[in-house]
């Protein structure tokens, strides 16, 4: 059975290790054994920009899941190209990436970019 989880994560401080608790909800609610994919949606905020340093904690919570495969892949939603750029150079697992806005003009619902490394 396939699952998938999204998780949003408020840009102001949250421990990282909060991300446990809806893949292992999931895990036990769908009584299965890992998720196929992990998703990662941090909120818009006013007038504070999300940075690489914020989103590291959190997507090294998320590896560890991949690691111990919990889940079986990584997503992110929503992140500007400069900052998928250094994401993707840092992160030691792939990322998939999931557009919901409208990209380069495009009016469109979903575009899924992978981005393995």
């Amino acid at each position: 059975m396939q699952g998938q989880v999204k998780c949003s994560c408020p840009v102001k401080p949250v421990q990282p290790i909060i991300l446990y608790l809806p893949v292992i909800s999931a895990l036990v609610e769908l009584d299965v054994s890992f998720i196929e994919s992990v998703l990662l949606a941090f909120p818009e905020t006013d007038g504070e920009e999300l940075t690489l340093e914020m989103i590291q904690p959190y997507w090294k919570v998320m590896e560890k899941l991949v690691h111990k495969e919990i889940a079986l892949s990584l997503g992110l939603a929503d992140l500007d190209k400069t900052l998928l750029e250094q994401l993707y150079g840092w992160a030691e697992v792939g990322l998939h990436v999931y557009f919901t806005k409208p990209l380069n003009g495009h009016n469109c619902m979903c575009l899924r970019y992978t981005l393995v490394c």
